[in-house]
């Protein structure tokens, strides 16, 4: 049985007539970011950049529709996109015969310890 999986998309925006500064400080509570602290001051800057930001993947369609109403409560706009299926990522990834050139028959080489070398001290007397 196939189940599909989403995931939250926001990307800055907010929705019409309300305050950006306040939307700020919605969604910083509501992910728990405090501005004061660098790090947290710097994710809060990334989400509203305008770039597409994904807030949480592998969700039911369930679950992401209770982290869009609460996006929306905050004062944001965000999407769900389907996430494309395991299936769908095994056609793009290359597989590892694929790769080489030759086949290998065998890994294991012979031990190149027993054959002498060019070097002076290598060869017996």
């Amino acid at each position: 049985m196939k189940t599909d999986v989403y995931r939250v998309i926001f990307m800055g925006q907010i929705i019409t007539d309300t305050d950006q500064h306040q939307v700020k400080i919605n969604m910083a509570k509501l992910f728990k970011l405090d501005p004061r602290r660098q790090e947290h001051f710097t994710k809060l800057k990334r989400m509203f950049s305008g770039r597409k930001i994904v807030i949480k993947d592998k969700l039911f369609k369930s679950d992401a529709d209770k982290y869009q109403q609460a996006i929306t409560q905050a004062g944001g706009v965000s999407h769900i996109e389907l996430m494309p299926g395991a299936d769908q990522r095994k056609d793009h990834r290359r597989k590892q015969g694929e790769r080489r050139s030759v086949r290998r028959t065998s890994s294991i080489l012979p031990d190149r310890r027993k054959n002498r070398g060019r070097r002076k001290t290598d060869q017996e007397d």
